[in-house]
């Protein structure tokens, strides 16, 4: 059987940790180790993981807090050799087979860089069904959009150790979370990317959640407008930290269109040129962002 390392960052998760944690240990047909790193967290979830007496658990206490992203970066690099990894967030429920099925769509893919992502169900505190999420699959699996829009979910993504080598080699000055970095990294090497739109787990809605979801068609723009004003040039810095990481690694039409991103407000030319690149394009509002965020120069 397969050995899977599943991967987590704590925080201040005290309050759901106990509910994932078992869902976690009691996967069916699967051969896990359990690498947690804990990010500084001030409650009682340190005690709450120590109190696990299972030899598959390793935990490691960061001395910083390093923010989710650059956390599970750190803990890809430092957690054990296994044939795959799976990240996983601290308020969630698995499905008792999640694991099992992935490494039954990874198969097969051993001598090539491989990633498996899955939907979920969205859940209140309670973990009452409230909407299952549409990971928008149908749309190309591109490294273009995932920079234009796509927003993967880490706590999704099973990958096997050759993916996990390519994601170690790098050292991003700037990072948007774990997840966009790691289908940036597949994306640009033309990993197999395999998808099933099956829900395998409980994503928990909730007031401490570090990133949430939005379906609400106003207040996603909100969110988009406030994004590209907030974090000003936050995907052309995400392309910068993919072209000096990956260059080498990267085809030259990949490599290329990096640089039109890095560069597209160097010139009025440049910026005509990216607006009409026809790979940078999603739906109506996606659209329309993309075209505000560019000619305000904050892409």
């Amino acid at each position: 059987m397969s050995l899977v390392n599943v991967l987590m960052s704590t925080y201040n998760g005290e309050k759901f940790l106990g509910q994932l944690m078992e869902s976690v240990l009691n996967q069916k047909n699967a051969d896990i180790i359990f690498s947690i790193r804990d990010d500084g967290s001030t409650d009682r979830t340190i005690d709450l993981l120590k109190s696990y007496q299972d030899e598959r658990i390793s935990l490691s206490i960061g001395r910083e807090n390093l923010k989710p992203a650059r956390s599970f970066l750190k803990l890809l690099r430092d957690s054990a050799e296994a044939d795959y990894y799976a990240y996983c967030d601290q308020d969630d429920v698995w499905d008792e087979n999640k694991l099992n099925f992935a490494v039954k769509r990874l198969e097969g893919y051993e001598n090539e860089p491989a990633l498996f992502m899955h939907t979920y169900d969205v859940v209140d505190e309670n973990l009452n069904l409230l909407y299952r999420r549409d990971m928008e699959f149908e749309k190309p699996m591109r490294m273009e959009t995932t920079i234009l829009f796509r927003t993967p979910s880490a706590c999704t993504m099973v990958f096997n150790k050759k993916l996990r080598d390519i994601i170690n080699l790098s050292d991003p000055e700037n990072i948007r979370m774990h997840d966009y970095w790691t289908l940036l990294i597949a994306d640009g090497i033309k990993a197999k990317i395999v998808t099933e739109d099956v829900s395998l787990m409980k994503y928990r809605i909730h007031g401490e959640n570090s990133v949430g979801l939005e379906r609400n068609y106003f207040l996603k723009v909100k969110k988009l407008l406030q994004s590209a004003v907030c974090r000003r040039n936050e995907r052309m810095l995400q392309a910068k930290s993919l072209y000096d990481n990956y260059s080498g690694l990267f085809d030259e039409e990949t490599n290329q269109t990096l640089l039109e991103v890095i560069h597209y407000k160097d010139s009025l030319k440049n910026k005509i040129a990216f607006l009409k690149d026809k790979k940078f394009r999603w739906d109506g509002y996606i659209n329309l962002m993309f075209y505000i965020s560019v000619i305000a120069g904050v892409f």
